[in-house]
């Protein structure tokens, strides 16, 4: 799956898509793929949170733009 075909409408959608182009610049591709297909993400459940929280309060600007 590519970053494109989440739904970034959405704070989850936006927090997997930053959390997996976070995974590919730290080196894990495996990792992100894994979030890219939405397989196994209860393992990445705190961070997906975390950072939807930091997206919701207004602290991670939107780098990720909603698809029109």
């Amino acid at each position: 799956m590519n970053l494109e075909q989440i739904d970034t409408s959405t704070t989850a959608g936006k927090a997997r898509v930053l959390l997996a182009m976070t995974l590919d610049e730290r080196g894990y591709p495996c990792e992100a793929e894994n979030v890219r297909d939405g397989s196994d993400l209860e393992s990445y459940e705190g961070e997906l949170q975390a950072i939807g929280c930091l997206i919701d309060w207004g602290l991670i600007s939107d780098l990720v733009g909603e698809k029109g």
